[in-house]
């Protein structure tokens, strides 16, 4: 019996000494946790066609997801380790590696209609063309009002209302 517990006792000692060392170090539980000290949320995209996002935070959680849409915009809401909690344009929400996800401001049209994407920054600029809902582009500069984003071939100018990707107010240059 005293046996096990000297085990049990050292068990405890090795697994939890890196913890209350960093709690001995002023940084507690969040220390031992590794960060990227960038603000949470904030938006970024797809590296690939295919990420998998899980329903926790690590391998061994089942994916719930296969996202097969490169470049696509997702709000990053938190941060454990090396994993992701990202949020769709539809609002589900899961786990991913950090590595399948870019640091590309990244945009796409929302609405029914279609949107007009103008020459200038302005309504009664010339239409350079009209994008339709579920198209992603570019963001290159953004202020309250309207967006510059590149599509494939075409750049030009966006309201900020027809874009899901960027936060209320956010300036981009």
């Amino acid at each position: 019996m005293r046996r096990k517990l000297s085990l049990l006792v050292l068990g405890f000692i090795f697994c939890f000494a890196p913890l209350l060392h960093a709690t001995e170090t002023g940084g507690g539980l969040s220390s031992a946790v590794k960060r990227t000290g960038l603000p949470v949320p904030r938006f970024a995209s797809l590296r690939s066609n295919d990420v998998n996002m899980r329903s926790g935070p690590g391998q061994r959680y089942p994916i719930v997801w296969v996202y097969k849409r490169k470049a696509m915009p997702v709000e990053i809401t938190a941060e454990f380790d090396i994993w992701r909690r990202i949020r769709d344009v539809h609002g589900a929400e899961g786990w991913v590696n950090q590595a399948t996800l870019s640091g590309k401001r990244m945009v796409l049209v929302v609405g029914k209609t279609m949107q007009p994407v103008f020459k200038k920054n302005e309504a009664n600029s010339t239409l350079r063309g009209q994008a339709e809902p579920g198209v992603q582009g570019r963001a290159l500069k953004c202020d309250e009002q309207w967006c510059k984003i590149e599509f494939d071939s075409v750049k030009g100018y966006m309201k900020r209302e027809s874009l899901w990707g960027l936060y209320p107010g956010e300036k981009i240059d």
